[in-house]
This record gives structure tokens, sequence and C-alpha cells, in this order.
């Protein structure tokens, strides 16, 4: 989660809000993560028609804009701070800004998805202050309270629709919940596909500090979480041919931490590197850093079957280039 300590002096950093309507932050509990809401459902699917997916989805849409709506009436009436909160969100300094979506967030991220997408809407090259200032915050957050511990998220059609009425057991209520959390975590995924796709975006920039910027971020987020992995490691693995030899030696040592963290990751990151090497029209300078990564590779005893093909990788990189020659 984004540290506590760090939201909490960006509160502080908001311009006249006395103690009393804070509280005291000293007393702040972890609330309750959002897919702990809901119990765990099924993983084997049967197979619903097209239209049928498509009514159930948009029912929990509806269902998700009636709990957003109701979380926003809520608010405004009992908490003072909230419109104070929509005017920083709008007309406050950036860091301002992404501190007040990051508490909003955190209070309640399905009814603030609104708020995801703001965020992930700064994280762009031509907004160069609000992209660099957001990115460790939206990486902090993805982590901490927005993805799913060790697991990937779901996209609505691959929840047990056609249990629906077994799960909520007839109660409108909890079926409602359900279709609405459903909903969060399906838009939630594409969400984030989005965020990926944006440090993608900015690792690609001129600017070689934004591009190690991304590339660590990148690197954070597939160390952290399964979630987008393979494009996450193709992205990273791909900045081995950057022009930028720093940009280049910051994928090699996010690589190599990696592995060091991820073991069981060796066989995949290895499969990758060898598509690289062998990729047509790809620059001596990618080979040249994709080898100084292999050269550093990172073993243990269990990953014998890894070792002999990193071998076989050497040798028919060997003899590819002395059919060149």
């Amino acid at each position: 989660m984004v540290n506590k300590m760090k939201v909490k002096s960006n509160r502080k950093s908001f311009a006249n809000v006395n103690e009393e309507e804070n509280g005291d932050f000293d007393d702040y509990e972890e609330p309750k993560k959002w897919y702990n809401e809901i119990a765990e459902d099924s993983q084997n699917l049967e197979k619903c028609t097209e239209q049928v997916l498509i009514e159930l989805k948009d029912e929990a849409k509806k269902c998700n804009d009636a709990e957003v709506a109701n979380y926003n009436i809520k608010n405004s009436k009992r908490n003072s701070n909230y419109q104070w909160m929509k005017t920083i969100m709008s007309k406050g300094t950036v860091s301002d800004k992404i501190a007040a979506h990051t508490i909003s967030i955190q209070d309640n991220p399905v009814c603030n998805l609104d708020k995801i997408r703001n965020l992930v809407g700064m994280v762009k090259v031509g907004k160069k202050k609000e992209c660099i200032a957001v990115i460790d915050t939206l990486q902090e957050l993805f982590l901490s309270d927005l993805l799913l511990p060790d697991k990937k998220l779901r996209a609505f059609h691959q929840r047990p629709l056609s249990e629906i009425n077994e799960l909520s057991s007839g109660n409108a209520v909890t079926r409602r919940k359900l279709l609405s959390v459903w909903y969060f975590e399906d838009q939630l995924k594409e969400v984030y596909t989005q965020f990926v796709l944006a440090l993608n975006t900015v690792a690609h920039d001129t600017v070689e500090s934004n591009k190690e910027k991304a590339v660590s971020a990148m690197y954070k987020l597939l160390a952290g979480n399964p979630e987008q992995e393979k494009n996450l490691l193709i992205y990273i693995i791909n900045k081995l041919g950057d022009p930028s030899q720093k940009v280049a030696s910051k994928a090699i040592y996010c690589l190599t931490q990696l592995l060091y963290e991820h073991s069981n990751m060796q066989g995949v990151v290895l499969n990758e590197i060898e598509k690289l090497l062998f990729r047509p029209n790809i620059s001596s300078r990618a080979q040249y850093y994709s080898l100084c990564f292999l050269s550093q590779f990172h073993l243990n005893h269990e990953g014998r079957d890894v070792a002999r093909n990193l071998i076989e990788v050497y040798f028919s990189f060997f003899k590819a280039l002395v059919k060149k020659v």
C-alpha cells in the first residue's frame, strides 16, 4: 500500500485542514481489502451464452454504478472533507492531486474506479511532471491495494455467471454486491493493462531518466505480482536493445534481481532472451547486452535443465555467428 506515513505527510500538505476534521492518523486502521468483501467462488466455469454474458455484465455495471452513487451521497452528507477533496483533485498541485486520489482509492477502491483511471491517465509522456510523479504511487497502489495477492485478476466472463443465483442464495443485496465486485475486477484488469502499456510507452521516451524509471517500475510490478507478467517481462527484455547504455544496464540489473527473487522464472526468462537473440533484424547492441545478461544468469541446484538450455543457447548463437562470417 502507499505508505501510511507517505499518505499522512501528503494529507498535512493540504491547505486549511484542521486536525479535528482529519482525526488522529496514528489511530489509522488498515481497511478491509476489496477482494475480501465477497466469498471465494467456484473456479469450475460453466459457459453461458453470449447474450446472457452481455445482460449480466450490463446488470453488473448498473450495480456498480448504484454502489458508487450511494457511496458518494453518503460521503457528501457525512464527510466534511468530501467537497474539499473533490476540489483538490481538480485544482490542486500535482502532488496534492495524486495524494487526494490515492486517499480516495484506498478508502474504497470499488467505488473509486474513476480515480484509478484518472491516475493512470497521468502516465503520459506528454505530461512529464505528472507522469513521473504518479508512477511510484500507482505501482505501490496496485501492488498493495488493488491487485490480488499471488494470483491474476479475473475478467467478467471468467466468473461463474451461471451460478450467480446459487452464490447469492436468492438474496438481491448479495447478488448486487457480487456483480458489482465482479464488474470492478473486470475493469481493474483493463485499467492495469493500460498502466503497463503506458509504462512501456514511457520506457521509449527520449529522456533517459524517464526510461529508467519506467523499467524499474515494470520490474517491481513483475516481481511483486503475476498480473501481466508475460508482457512486463517482454517489455523489460526489449530494453536490452535500448540505445542508452544506462537503460540497457538497468534492464540487465532488473532481470538479474528478478531471477534472484523468483528462481522459478529462470526458464521463461531464458526462453524470452533466446527469442530476442534470434529475432530477425535484431541489433548487435541488443544481442551484446543479452549476452552480458546471460553471462551473469542466476542458476541454482534445481536448475539443471535451465543450465543445459543456457549452454545450448550459447552454442546456437555461436553457430549462427559463424554462418554469417
